[in-house]
């Protein structure tokens, strides 16, 4: 289970321009009604799994040392927004949000 969601943050965590394409693997796994579409709440919801188990020491932030391993050192500093030298559950959200939306390249809400 970690390793799913780690892949799953690091597929949807990179951002458009450096993400490797969804697979249909990766959105069944995202897809919690089973509608064949993720839509953005099921993101999120997904996403917040994955920040929990990316923070291992669980103080509601991701340090650079959680973060080794699932995302470059540019992609961690795109998403630590303030340069604090950790991602926030707001910060991960606020990259995972524009990734999404950037991936939804039909602006229908749905990645599929």
């Amino acid at each position: 289970m970690k390793h799913l969601l780690a892949t799953a943050a690091l597929v949807l965590f990179a951002g458009a321009a450096w993400a490797q394409p969804l697979t249909t693997e990766d959105l069944r796994d995202l897809d919690a009604n089973g509608d064949g579409a993720v839509d953005a709440a099921e993101l999120d919801s997904y996403m917040v799994e994955a920040f929990k188990t990316i923070d291992a020491d669980g103080d509601g932030a991701i340090s650079g040392d959680e973060g080794q391993g699932i995302m470059t050192p540019e992609l961690f500093n795109q998403a630590d927004k303030n340069g604090d030298g950790k991602i926030s559950l707001e910060e991960f959200q606020a990259q995972t949000r524009a990734d999404f939306s950037a991936a939804d390249q039909n602006d229908d809400g749905l990645l599929n």
